[in-house]
């Protein structure tokens, strides 16, 4: 029997109730089936299927194997075999579950607003705050020029509110018959069994 479960980081396929004579064949069926799961969930996040928003590609990187953020195990245990797939990268748990961000060391977070202030601390900048009554303060910097215009680079929050993506959860729900099948026909191969 083949199960396929959610822990907050991780997708576990997990093979029960095997005859001790194919413990080697499922362990590689679960290996071949997890790598599908995980190719499966990065297409997902390519695609923004299930709405996470890409910049930099590292959470769909690291379900790659080999990838220095990928969580991959496999794990015999008396008849049967846990495959796992995941991701380490530390924004992962909380792209699939939902959660609020507060800040750690600040006051505030610094959202950017301007695209070149996307990948920059707003201490690279000379900036200055402008309060607003009853609305989150603004971190601007002066242009200049003859009109003395200012860019708005940053807004100041005290909390983000991050809503549920489950790309990880939709993914294994859409994609688990077809890792199931992966899994027997890898199985039957590795047995010679050829229908």
């Amino acid at each position: 029997m083949i199960t396929a479960s959610l822990e907050p980081q991780s997708v576990l396929l997990k093979i029960a109730r095997l005859p001790k004579e194919l413990e080697k064949e499922a362990f590689t069926g679960v290996k071949v089936a997890a790598l599908f799961m995980g190719d499966e969930i990065a297409k997902s996040i390519t695609t923004g299927k299930y709405g996470v928003k890409t910049d930099t590609g590292r959470l769909r990187s690291s379900f790659a194997q080999g990838d220095q953020n990928n969580i991959f195990s496999l794990t015999n245990f008396s008849g049967g075999v846990l495959g796992t797939i995941g991701s380490n990268v530390k924004y992962a748990a909380i792209q699939e579950r939902g959660g609020t961000i507060v800040p750690k060391n600040a006051g505030a977070l610094a959202i950017p607003i301007n695209d070149e202030a996307r990948h920059r601390k707003p201490r690279s900048f000379n900036l200055k705050m402008i309060k607003r009554q009853g609305r989150p303060p603004l971190l601007v910097r002066d242009v200049g020029g003859k009109f003395k215009r200012s860019d708005i680079m940053y807004v100041l929050k005290k909390s983000v509110r991050i809503p549920p993506h489950y790309y990880m959860r939709n993914t294994m729900l859409a994609r688990r018959v077809a890792a199931a099948r992966i899994f027997w026909d890898t199985v039957k191969k590795s047995i010679g069994v050829t229908k």
